[in-house]
């Protein structure tokens, strides 16, 4: 039992105690209600915002030009890479200008996928369509050369969205190489005419020096251009003054200027020496060598001089036209660069009739056909001035 004393120690220290209330549990707080409601009306108005939003989600449409899609192997900082191009069609569907940002490849969801390294940023108006490239380096290389493959780009727009395009194939741009049957070569043996076997060994001659000073050379052979103390390989290469008044399609003092050939010459003095008869064997020679089968087809050039030094360059024309037309390899090419040197440079040999011919000539060529047209159109505008001022010199005043 307590003593007196304890018990009303004890009393005193009850009464000085002071109980406080307990206090409120958080999660009855206003505030935290609230912060839970906000939360929810968040997420229910990105829900919202995703069926109707304010900022467009979609942008943008792509097609792909199948014909522009390839692969091959290169090289990247040294080491072997893959480089992938595609080339795309894309429509912008919204209602501002958009832009294509960057783009990303992916061959499958267990792979990673590839970032592109060279995309075209153009601005695409509304309802425009504008190409694009995409073109990915990838190392090490996944496929090997000849294979293709399956994939799927991704775009995004300049405001973030994705837009996923179906599985593509890409293909490889090799293709085994078919051989190419060389043309049998003439044996000078077998000729039994010896003025058309010595034409033939001036062609052979003028065949091997082409395969050294050739196209790949800015060369024709052992044709020469020389103008204004120069001596060029080939009809050689005149520049052009931008923005100027004079006539620069053709050279204006043509006396000056030679088209020239060691290889000519021998045949023109073979020519020369010659009857009648023996000057038409070596035309028909020189003709029936014009071929797109033939080992003469690189030096149709040549041939087309021989021919336009002895007078007969509209039967080379027809006939060039006629055996070369579709050649796959510079026989044609080289022919009409010819042709257009000698315009260029000894116009005053060309008479109307000739002109005809070479016009005639380019009807259906397509292509780059190495200013003949403006060409001829200069030379007949001088043998024009030049007839008028003769007649008015000749007028007594």
């Amino acid at each position: 039992m307590l003593s007196p004393d304890e018990s009303a120690r004890i009393s005193q220290s009850l009464s000085n105690l002071v109980v406080e209330p307990l206090p409120m549990i958080d999660w009855l707080a206003p505030g935290f209600i609230y912060s839970i409601v906000k939360d929810i009306w968040a997420a229910l108005r990105r829900r919202v915002t995703r069926i109707k939003p304010s900022v467009p989600r979609v942008t943008v449409r792509a097609i792909p030009i199948l014909r522009d899609l390839w692969w091959h192997l290169g090289s990247h900082d040294g080491a072997p890479a893959m480089q992938i191009a595609t080339r795309w069609l894309i429509t912008n569907i919204s209602e501002r200008p958009t832009i294509v940002a960057m783009a990303s490849m992916s061959r499958g969801w267990f792979r990673a996928g590839h970032q592109a390294d060279v995309i075209t940023r153009n601005v695409i108006p509304v309802g425009a369509t504008v190409k694009t490239m995409i073109d990915f380096w990838i190392h090490p290389p996944f496929r090997n050369t000849g294979e293709s493959f399956k994939t799927r780009i991704t775009f995004f727009d300049h405001l973030g969205n994705p837009h996923k395009t179906q599985r593509i194939t890409i293909p490889s741009d090799w293709r085994p190489k078919r051989e190419e049957l060389k043309p049998t070569e003439e044996a000078i043996h077998s000729i039994t005419d010896p003025l058309v076997k010595r034409v033939v060994a001036i062609l052979k001659d003028e065949v091997n020096r082409y395969k050294e000073c050739g196209r790949r050379l800015g060369g024709l052979g052992s044709v020469q251009v020389t103008y204004e103390n120069r001596t060029l390989k080939g009809i050689g290469y005149q520049g052009r003054q931008a923005n100027s008044p004079r006539r620069q399609w053709i050279v204006p003092d043509p006396e000056t200027a030679s088209i020239h050939s060691d290889s000519l010459c021998a045949i023109t003095k073979i020519f020369e020496n010659e009857d009648i008869a023996g000057k038409q064997m070596i035309i028909n020679g020189l003709l029936e060598r014009i071929n797109i089968k033939s080992e003469y087809t690189c030096i149709t050039y040549f041939i087309l001089f021989s021919l336009f030094k002895i007078g007969q360059l509209p039967a080379a024309l027809r006939t060039i036209k006629d055996k070369l037309l579709g050649d796959k390899t510079y026989g044609l090419d080289d022919s009409i660069r010819m042709l257009s040197g000698l315009l260029q440079y000894e116009h005053p040999s060309f008479d109307d009739y000739t002109l005809d011919e070479v016009e005639r000539f380019m009807d259906g060529l397509n292509g780059f056909v190495h200013h003949l047209k403006e060409r001829c159109i200069a030379a007949r505008a001088v043998k024009l001035q030049a007839k008028e001022s003769g007649a008015s010199a000749g007028t007594p005043t």
